[in-house]
């Protein structure tokens, strides 16, 4: 039913490196794929979350149609979480898919002393 979406399944989030000029703070574009949803008739699309380690703030929020989302460049000296829901045709939403990110610091960056 239209009010009972399905749960996105396991999600694979890879990095993408932002070319930026000497000095500047290190960028990456988070790339999350997923399995297609192809049984569920009353699909719309899946929302796509982006938020911080803690869970405190939304970085980005895109409505995408197909199982591919890639993030605006962010700061690629944090840690995000990414959640992935279903989408159906009332603007239901099925429980959130969720993934963590770490993009790899540049070779040329000490590592911080603390965790964020």
């Amino acid at each position: 039913t239209p009010g009972n979406p399905p749960t996105v399944g396991s999600i694979t989030l890879t990095e993408e490196i932002v070319t930026v000029p000497t000095g500047a703070l290190p960028l990456s574009k988070i790339r999350a794929t997923w399995a297609a949803i192809t049984t569920y008739p009353f699909l719309i699309g899946y929302r796509v979350v982006v938020m911080n380690y803690e869970e405190t703030e939304v970085v980005d929020t895109q409505d995408v149609s197909s199982n591919t989302y890639v993030s605006p460049p962010l700061n690629a000296l944090s840690t995000y979480v990414v959640k992935v829901y279903a989408r159906s045709s009332i603007a239901i939403s099925a429980t959130a898919s969720t993934g963590t990110i770490t993009p790899k610091r540049p070779s040329h960056m000490a590592t911080p002393s603390s965790t964020l």
